[in-house]
């Protein structure tokens, strides 16, 4: 259901206003929201915008933007706009001020409070497209310095984790590495996708088209993937699709095996992190469907430079040691 301006009631099929000397006025239809909010502004004056508790902007915005955002997106800003609401729901939104939000920086993980305060900040952007007046008490608020995650997985620990899974996890693991792309798109990738000259990924977060070129290593793995029969390349025995949520629970165990022999652990997206890792920057940004390499270098690429050992001067041999620690 839609969020309502002040004094304003949906009755049938129609918006009413009704003034503050309880003047009863039709103001639109249910077909026409805008048409409403624009008789709505003439009756209440210009300066006056609509306002909303913060806890009703996040319900219109759960209505109205939420949907058009990748299914994970949904689920993890869900959760932080439940966060949201518990803070400053009840509060109109020019009751919230830029101190609130520094609190609320300040109050928890310095990660996740940070995109919180990103979900709050569109919020109240898509509150003055709608129609309210109220300034973003988000700008100027300095987020919490975030650290890039330091995990990059070795070739070694790949290979490690990899004899230790089934089949299906083997191929989503090498196809999540070759291609570079998000586990949700290597589960939703069809056979229509794979094509002569390489694979073609529509990412789902960004929109973007990416087409990775076509190896013999790919291609031996998409082999063995299509003799499994299903109508995505990472299907299960059934040949159905599999959940974001049900894969990532087959690969945590497999992650528990590792553990239990001694490896240190690894999330799923790390794959992509490796991938944007391995090779030149160049390629990674092509790869992994970046418009900039900006985000490649700062996000993806995990500061594991491959570099050769520099060649010996001529005619310098070894320097021994005084036996002191330092160089005679």
């Amino acid at each position: 259901m839609r969020t309502l301006p002040t004094r304003v009631y949906l009755k049938g099929r129609k918006y009413w206003h009704c003034s503050v000397s309880r003047e009863w006025t039709a103001i639109g239809t249910v077909d026409d929201y805008a048409a409403m909010l624009a008789r709505y502004r003439e009756l209440e004056g210009e300066p006056r915008r609509v306002p909303l508790s913060v806890g009703a902007l996040a319900q219109r915005y759960l209505v109205e933007v939420m949907p058009a955002k990748a299914p994970r997106t949904q689920a993890e800003q869900g959760r932080h706009m439940q966060v949201l609401v518990e803070v400053f729901g009840h509060m109109h939104l020019d009751e919230v001020l830029t101190t609130d939000v520094a609190r609320f920086l300040a109050s928890g993980p310095p990660i996740l409070r940070n995109r919180q305060v990103a979900l709050l900040s569109h919020m109240y952007t898509m509150a003055r497209r709608w129609g309210s007046g109220v300034a973003n008490p988000c700008t100027g608020v300095g987020l919490n310095k975030s650290r890039r995650r330091p995990r990059y997985v070795t070739d070694g620990e790949y290979e490690a984790v990899r004899l230790l899974a089934d089949e299906r996890v083997q191929v989503a693991m090498d196809l999540a590495l070759m291609l570079g792309q998000r586990l949700g798109d290597v589960l939703a990738l069809r056979w229509e996708q794979v094509l002569t000259d390489g694979v073609l990924i529509v990412q789902r977060k960004t929109g973007k088209a990416v087409l990775v070129g076509m190896t013999e290593e790919l291609a031996a793995v998409l082999t063995r993937a299509r003799a499994w029969g299903g109508e995505t390349v990472v299907c299960n025995r059934r040949r159905q699709a599999y959940t974001l949520t049900g894969f990532e629970s087959m690969g945590q165990g497999v992650q528990r095996k590792y553990q239990a022999s001694g490896g240190k652990r690894f999330r799923f997206h790390d794959l992509r992190v490796k991938s944007g890792s391995d090779g030149t920057l160049e390629e990674a940004v092509a790869r992994l469907g970046h418009a900039s390499p900006t985000t490649t270098a700062r996000v993806y690429r995990a500061g594991v430079v491959r570099a050769k050992a520099w060649r010996k001067l001529k005619g310098v041999g070894l320097v021994e040691s005084d036996g002191e620690g330092g160089l005679g």
